[in-house]
């Protein structure tokens, strides 16, 4: 019963409140204010991205909230044996504190803002990346680092003087640890390495290729994918806003590029699994070996496919080259 009541009290303890819940609010009011600015958008966002997005993060953070509440206990616990002198010892030092509420309060603050660094860090690289087309603004996360760092120093300051600041201390540091890992990813240079590759699906792709992109990836994998494909080579693109206009130009008007809401179901198979139906997708299928577009082949076979997919909402291209092994479906 003692175990039940302390894993309930976690959840309606003010700890939690300050570390869990408020964020948790502020992430769903300012998710609900950008899906309102960006309805006039070309490409808004859907209620439905909103709350994957934010399931996501939230639950994320919850494991992160329970971590430091866990640390702060194990903290507490280990001084549990001289509980008693210390809050003596506590008392006679608080009352030497000026501005005891004040100081308390402000303590109080500070760490819902150190927790908050990691929203406002989100969201200040998001909107940097947005407007200039780049993604490599997370060195933004290392301009936040001094928030948690001065939680720190001055929670172990006060706590020497008889204040309760261990989920400063705690929350500071971890926090610390988070930043520091997401503003190393601003280390790594977003370069267009692999791109050059592109040119050659040029004649298969049939649409207008820009001369660079934001990012590209390749990857190969040579064992089987789906049951029947295998020599897997995956070439991922993003684009910038004005290229992806103007290739959405380009694959509306040309015949060998579908939309996936009225794609065909017989061809299933050959689609890999990374395919998702979309009204925001266009797929293009070509067979190597038969020379021929979303079309099924005739007669079994192994076949050389080269998959393509482009997304208009995040223009991002997929080329996927595979081989698959064919079977007619035989006909009742």
């Amino acid at each position: 019963m003692v175990k039940n009541y302390e894993k309930k009290s976690i959840f309606r303890s003010k700890i939690f409140f300050e570390l869990f819940c408020i964020p948790s609010i502020v992430e769903i009011i300012l998710s609900l204010l950008l899906l309102i600015s960006d309805k006039g958008d070309k490409d808004p966002l859907t209620f439905s991205d909103i709350i994957i997005v934010d399931f996501i993060f939230i639950f994320i953070w919850f494991i992160i909230s329970l971590i430091i509440i866990f640390i702060i206990n194990i903290i507490k616990s280990k001084c549990k044996k001289s509980k008693k002198k210390e809050l003596k010892i506590e008392n006679k030092k608080t009352t030497n504190i000026k501005n005891y509420s004040v100081i308390k309060y402000l303590m109080i603050t500070l760490f819902i803002i150190t927790i908050a660094t990691l929203w406002i860090g989100l969201i200040v690289s998001s909107i940097m990346n947005e407007l200039t087309n780049s993604t490599n603004y997370m060195w933004v996360f290392y301009c936040l680092i001094p928030i948690p760092l001065l939680s720190i120093i001055l929670g172990i300051i006060f706590r020497l003087k008889g204040l309760k600041c261990t989920k400063n201390i705690v929350g500071g540091i971890i926090i610390t640890i988070i930043l520091l890992i997401y503003g190393s990813f601003s280390l790594y240079p977003v370069l267009n390495e692999g791109y050059d590759n592109i040119y050659k699906y040029k004649d298969i792709i049939g649409i207008n290729i820009p001369k660079k992109s934001i990012s590209s990836d390749i990857t190969k994998y040579s064992g089987v994918i789906d049951k029947n494909k295998y020599n897997f080579i995956t070439m991922t693109v993003k684009y910038n806003y004005e290229d992806n206009s103007n290739i959405i130009l380009s694959i509306e008007n040309n015949p060998n590029w579908v939309s996936s809401v009225n794609y065909d179901k017989s061809m299933k198979e050959f689609f890999s699994s990374t395919f998702k139906k979309d009204k925001h997708v266009y797929y293009s299928i070509y067979n190597m070996t038969t020379n021929e577009y979303n079309a099924l082949p005739k007669k079994d076979g192994k076949y050389k496919i080269i998959g393509m997919f482009y997304n208009t909402n995040y223009g991002i291209l997929y080329i996927q080259s595979y081989d698959i092994e064919y079977k007619l479906k035989k006909s009742n």
